[in-house]
């Protein structure tokens, strides 16, 4: 889209906002003193599920923006990624001025807006919401994804990196990229030596000071994709064997094993023989938080384990800034 056409349909929007704002808006942002802190994140999700104006589901990023505190947009957020997988569908009026992705309807306007999610399902919205909320690009998604588990479950994977991935270098958007950036190529590559490292790392003496040299020894940068890289291994349940245990213990396994009481060395909830265990526990060290507990037991629920997984990523996203959208200079 030009600069000419991206102004003229922002002008088109702006102008038909206009007649919608004069209407009442929700309470959480109309009356903000009637909706708890806790509870505005979910009011405004609510709004962009059930809203059939496209006039107003267009604007309500920026209204977010405006009218939810960094940690309630944290919250939306963390909601968004959790609703992306629904196919319900939804109605949208007003909608002659954009083109969705994987509809055969051409837009009205000369100059449509394209929107690459596809906002007539719920999954699509919360896509389309996230989008606008950090400027990650684009997470195309249709319902025909929506209604298959197998490409569905790798679209999650994905989008989940994406949003990681502005959150931790908000200089990049999830683009590919024309022009080869050899320090990018490089951190990536590193963050991937460091985690494969820690993976097959036998002896605990060798693995636990892992986190600290990566403390110590390497960029910013590098440190961000190595946690990137750490959380996308959080859904890997293959045995990462260890000796040299004698001076630690994980609590899961020495009451599983019905084990005597140690009182000696560290005690682990992260089960560090299991990858994503040992995933989480580096991610804890780094980051000084605590994150769902990972164990060999509790991989064998896929269910319980995804939403384990899911539990960790809001815990980073809540300790993260957020960059501003699109619409800012």
């Amino acid at each position: 889209m030009t600069r000419r056409s991206a102004v003229s349909s922002t002008l088109l929007l702006l102008t038909a906002f206009a007649s919608v704002a004069q209407g009442a808006p929700p309470d959480w942002r109309d009356d903000p003193a009637s909706v708890g802190a806790s509870d505005r994140p979910k009011a405004a999700l609510a709004e962009l599920l059930e809203t059939d104006d496209f006039r107003l589901f267009y604007f309500l990023p920026r209204l977010w923006e405006r009218h939810l505190s960094e940690a309630g947009r944290k919250e939306l957020l963390i909601a968004l990624l959790g609703n992306l997988r629904s196919a319900r569908t939804r109605e949208m009026k007003h909608a002659e001025i954009c083109f969705v992705m994987g509809h055969d309807e051409v837009a009205k306007n000369p100059h449509p807006i394209i929107i690459n999610e596809d906002i007539f399902t719920q999954g699509g919205r919360c896509a389309w919401g996230i989008c606008q909320m950090i400027d990650c690009g684009s997470l195309p998604i249709t319902l025909d994804v929506l209604n298959d588990e197998g490409e569905l479950k790798k679209y999650l994977k994905n989008s989940k990196m994406s949003i990681i991935t502005r959150l931790l270098l908000p200089g990049e958007r999830d683009q590919p990229r024309v022009i080869p950036d050899p320090a990018w190529d490089r951190d990536e590559a590193e963050a991937r030596r460091a985690v494969d490292e820690l993976l097959a790392a036998r002896d605990y003496d060798a693995m636990s000071p892992l986190p600290k040299r990566w403390a110590e020894g390497t960029s910013e940068s590098a440190r961000k994709h190595i946690l990137a890289t750490l959380l996308e291994r959080l859904g890997s349940t293959g045995s990462t064997p260890l000796r040299g245990t004698g001076i630690m213990f994980v609590l899961s396994r020495m009451l599983a094993e019905d084990k005597p009481l140690s009182r000696e060395g560290p005690m682990l909830e992260q089960d560090v023989y299991v990858a994503n265990g040992r995933c989480a526990w580096a991610i804890e060290q780094m980051m000084g938080c605590v994150l769902p507990t990972f164990t060999e037991a509790g991989n064998e629920d896929p269910k319980a384990l995804g939403e384990r997984v899911d539990r960790s990523y809001a815990t980073v996203i809540r300790m993260m800034g957020l960059p501003r959208g699109p619409w800012h200079p």
